[in-house]
């Protein structure tokens, strides 16, 4: 009796992809509290100021208490139909009271 010949299986060679260095994430440095002048005071504290006025304001750019003080009373007046320079003006005094808080 004669034995069989093994069959000898021929793997092909494959290329193994060149290691690449991996490098850990970052970690998002965590942003700082903002500091008491940064916080913004929202035009709905002042008293009388409501929702539509507050969007009227906002149209023109004015989103805040900080940003109300910066302006002319008159010439907003004339711009917000509805509000009078001296309605605004008291809304600038209160804001300052606010702030000053």
């Amino acid at each position: 009796m004669q034995a069989i010949p093994k069959k000898t299986v021929i793997e092909p060679k494959v290329k193994t992809p060149p290691k690449t260095k991996l490098t850990p994430a970052t970690k998002a440095k965590p942003k700082p509290a903002p500091k008491p002048e940064e916080i913004e005071i929202s035009l709905s504290k002042l008293s009388g100021l409501g929702s539509a006025t507050a969007k009227k304001f906002q149209d023109l750019g004015v989103n805040s208490v900080e940003g109300l003080i910066k302006e002319d009373p008159e010439e907003l007046a004339m711009l917000i139909s509805g509000v009078s320079a001296d309605r605004i003006k008291k809304w600038v005094e209160e804001g300052k009271e606010l702030l000053n808080k």
